[in-house]
């Protein structure tokens, strides 16, 4: 059985233009403020499971004292902190 490599090559092409035309195009600004929301809950989430953790401590009397809340960073500070990790990443 003989492939056209043309044929096969265009129904990849057009596999990918229905997927682009799919899925959708985030700018590059909706794409950090997703990233930022999810470091947000990522924090939160963490601080949730923590206070659960220090109020079950505190009821038997164990010590929570090496347990710690983070500080949610705003987003200006955020995104200069995650500029400064991807910009070891950055080749010139």
């Amino acid at each position: 059985m003989k492939i056209n490599v043309i044929n096969v090559i265009n129904a990849i092409e057009v596999e990918n233009a229905t997927m682009e035309n799919a899925m959708p195009i985030l700018t590059e600004k909706e794409d950090r403020d997703n990233e930022y929301a999810y470091y947000k809950w990522q924090v939160q989430s963490s601080n949730d499971y923590t206070w659960e953790l220090i109020e079950w401590l505190d009821k038997y009397g164990r010590d929570y004292s090496h347990l710690k809340i983070e500080k949610i960073m705003p987003y200006k500070e955020w995104l200069k902190e995650r500029l400064k990790v991807m910009a070891k990443y950055l080749v010139a």
